[in-house]
């Protein structure tokens, strides 16, 4: 009930278009919806981002949206005059569509244009080019030679990642990790510009991702596990092969002959990156074993990927500031950036089927 009366009230506010255009609004209203966002239902938040975070002509038109609907302006108010917002159509060529994406990006990133676009020699135009460039672009940076995420080993024969996406570590002194950092930059970029425009974008994000991206908004550091276990279990969510395999030398760490049959040292599994310093020279037993697996669980969450996330937050706030997305719940933006699952049950597609 209560939670049903601050939406209301939170609704209310926003619908006072001079209020929010001024940036009056009550002090209640920003932190409750920062601090306390499990008070009021996600449709309800997300208005309050659009209203408050999309720009002065996106409210104003959707402010004006509602009113129609609700049939309190006819089509010769002069009030439907208000907060035209100019529209940019981009003409662009299929052919490495990503480098394009990544120019405009850089071109338009603070512009409060909406962005259309139309394929070079093709006829189409208006909003199912569109919706197809952003699609494309999505599916692009899924690409596996970017070298952006992490690669489950069934997944070796596609050229794109099949799994949730989730950052690939990179050592500090890889020649690859500034090319890496610079276009998780850019994938903030997009994603903002996908949400202000209001363009569906086909991503299916890791949760860990958004977790990790709200904490580094916050300025805290990395997720905080008590005990071996938790750590394994937010490794799996990860890579789950890596968290079993992990599992089975801790529990083994008191067995030296198991421990020295696996020839382990202190380097990131799978790869060359060290793990400390000389880490290659280091091998494993079971006095540092505990020490070996915290290492790896905090590079694959944590160090080796901080630089990415955090390019990703940079860039999404071009846009507008990432910190304005923490009223949303990682699960929604997982939902919303392309992680909803069609139901393709049979229950489903026989609820479907109409009979002649």
């Amino acid at each position: 009930f209560i939670n049903s009366k601050l939406s209301a009230k939170l609704t209310r506010q926003l619908d006072e278009p001079l209020v929010v255009a001024g940036g009056v609004l009550p002090e209640w209203t920003l932190s409750l919806t920062r601090e306390y966002s499990f008070l009021f239902p996600f449709e309800t938040r997300f208005f309050f981002l659009q209203c408050t975070s999309f720009g002065y002509g996106r409210f104003i038109q959707l402010w004006k949206n509602r009113l129609s609907i609700e049939n309190q302006l006819s089509s010769d108010d002069p009030l439907l005059q208000l907060g035209r917002i100019s529209r940019s159509k981009i003409l662009i060529a299929r052919d490495n569509v990503l480098l394009a994406a990544l120019r405009i990006m850089d071109d338009y990133s603070k512009s409060a244009t909406i962005l259309e676009f139309q394929f070079l020699d093709e006829e189409g135009t208006g909003l199912g080019p569109t919706l197809e460039f952003y699609s494309t672009v999505s599916k692009e940076f899924a690409q596996k030679k970017l070298n952006l995420w992490r690669v489950a080993n069934f997944d070796e024969d596609n050229s794109y990642v099949t799994g949730l996406l989730f950052p690939q570590p990179v050592a500090c002194s890889n020649k690859e990790k500034e090319k890496v950092v610079e276009l998780f930059g850019y994938l903030g970029t997009f994603i903002a510009r996908s949400l202000l425009d209001n363009r569906i974008v086909d991503f299916r994000f890791n949760k860990l991702f958004f977790q990790l991206a709200h904490l580094y908004a916050r300025g805290e550091a990395v997720l905080q596990y008590d005990n071996m276990d938790e750590g394994l279990n937010m490794l799996k969510t990860v890579d789950e092969q890596l968290a079993q395999s992990l599992k089975y030398v801790y529990e083994n760490r008191n067995n030296q002959s198991v421990i020295d049959e696996m020839s382990l040292t202190f380097v990131l599994p799978g790869t060359n990156i060290e793990l400390i310093d000389n880490g290659a020279r280091l091998n494993v037993d079971g006095n540092n074993v505990a020490d070996y697996i915290r290492h790896i669980i905090s590079f694959t969450i944590g160090e080796g990927i901080r630089e990415s996330i955090q390019s990703f937050i940079a860039g999404f706030s071009k846009v507008f500031p990432y910190s304005n997305l923490l009223i949303l719940t990682p699960d929604e933006l997982v939902d919303l950036f392309g992680g909803v699952e069609e139901n393709w049950s049979t229950e489903t597609l026989y609820s479907c089927i109409e009979a002649n």
